[in-house]
């Protein structure tokens, strides 16, 4: 029985340690509630061909039109004939 308390009371000990110690390694870090700011654009879902075909309905859907439809050209800007600033001395 006296080896028994006598564990009881070691181990009792060394989770009490062990406890403290992990709690001072950890700091908590308490975050608040906030509302996100960032829209999702509908266009971002569509195709390029299917963006030849949406309407915006307002001035924040025009300038996320307009972004997306750059994006897009982006993507298919390498196959795009380059322009030189004169060839043979012809003006383009």
């Amino acid at each position: 029985m006296s080896r028994f308390c006598l564990f009881l009371a070691a181990s009792s000990f060394a989770v009490l340690a062990f406890a403290e110690s992990a709690e001072d390694e950890l700091p908590v870090v308490k975050w608040s509630p906030s509302a996100r700011a960032e829209s999702i654009s509908p266009f971002d879902g569509m195709s390029c061909e299917q963006l030849l075909r949406a309407r915006p309905q307002n001035e924040a859907e025009k300038i996320d039109l307009r972004e997306r439809n750059q994006r897009c050209l982006g993507q298919y800007q390498r196959f795009l004939p380059q322009q030189s600033k004169a060839i043979n001395g012809a003006r383009p």
